[in-house]
């Protein structure tokens, strides 16, 4: 769980200038802080990140935190081969997988559908089975028995 408090932006820079001048090979927060950039486009996604537990923030609207990472990464050049690399491409290949993005774009409206169109069906047949059951001729209703016939002549 990244905490994003005041002191979080000029952090997170600092370790990302120690580690460029430093010259690590694996510059992680660096990689870390372009990786949550690639995650956060839009307040949506903070509120989305927050709600799973991966965000916490103690400061400003969710369009705060998402103007602090595109401000952060403005500079910022993520190393392709450091860590975060295999997260990434993890969450790319689900985006891309076209039958879990039908499934997440239409899952709404069409499990509405669903409810709505089985609870008409569902009425429906009650009804016909209703009319049936009422309209539906019962055995020595409506017909003469024989003993009858025979009593009339």
């Amino acid at each position: 769980m990244l905490n994003i408090e005041v002191s979080t932006k000029s952090l997170l820079l600092n370790l990302a200038a120690y580690e460029a001048c430093a010259g690590f090979y694996s510059a992680k927060c660096i990689s870390y802080v372009c990786f949550m950039r690639s995650l956060i486009d839009k307040p949506e996604d903070v509120k989305e990140l927050r709600s799973k537990g991966i965000l916490r923030t103690t400061i400003g609207t969710d369009d705060h935190i998402a103007q602090i990472f595109k401000e952060m990464t403005t500079n910022l050049v993520p190393t392709p081969s450091v860590a975060y690399r295999d997260v990434k491409n993890s969450v790319e290949s689900h985006y891309r997988d076209t039958v879990k993005r039908w499934i997440l774009q239409y899952k709404d409206p069409f499990s509405k559908a669903v409810v709505k169109y089985s609870f008409i069906f569902g009425i429906a047949v009650s009804a016909i089975q209703a009319y049936l059951a009422e309209t539906k001729q019962r055995p020595g209703f409506g017909f003469c028995s024989c003993s009858n016939a025979t009593l009339l002549h």
